[in-house]
């Protein structure tokens, strides 16, 4: 599965279709193009499984959150990172990114994107959260997420409802990775 065979991921190059949701003028149409450059240009790729590629990778969104254009912007400061730290495997990216990212893409008022806790559902898009250098443990998750995305890693956000099984304690996200370095 690649470039060549985008119509076979179910987009039509088609304009007479119609765009309901107007995400396939917007977001998805360069999203599947970046996810399958992604999984040309990154070995780690070659080990997924299609159905894993498609679901945590190729997607464009976690949960909830605001729909942008995340990828073009993320790819951009991915692919330096990667080729400076000489990422070789999965274990490598999330390490060279888990080090890194938090400090290129904060914003100048900052050195870092940080943790502050209770800002989900106003900051916790990706875009919100690079804008403004902080999010919550959600935020956080996703851009994480989004980040190993653009590298070609498959990644989801998962968490529990209720930390330490107590609501009042709150909710609670973090990141999943499908390495099959190991």
């Amino acid at each position: 599965f690649d470039l060549p065979k985008l119509e076979t991921l179910g987009f039509t190059s088609d304009d007479s279709v119609d765009d309901v949701d107007g995400l396939s003028s917007g977001i998805v149409g360069p999203s599947v193009i970046m996810a399958l450059t992604a999984k040309h240009n990154y070995t780690w790729t070659n080990a997924l499984p299609k159905q894993v590629f498609y679901e945590y990778v190729l997607n464009y969104a976690n949960t909830n959150e605001a729909r942008t254009n995340w990828r073009p912007l993320l790819a951009s400061v991915v692919e330096p990172l990667l080729q400076t730290y000489q990422a070789e495997s999965v274990s490598d990216v999330v390490k060279i990114l888990n080090t890194h990212l938090w400090t290129v893409l904060a914003p100048k008022h900052s050195d870092s994107i940080v943790f502050v806790g209770g800002q989900t559902p106003l900051i916790y898009d990706p875009m919100s959260v690079i804008a403004f250098g902080y999010a919550s443990c959600t935020g956080l998750a996703i851009l994480f997420v989004n980040a190993l995305r653009a590298a070609g890693v498959a990644a989801r956000v998962v968490g529990t409802p209720a930390w330490h099984d107590v609501r009042l304690d709150g909710n609670h996200n973090w990141v999943e990775v499908y390495n099959s370095d190991d």
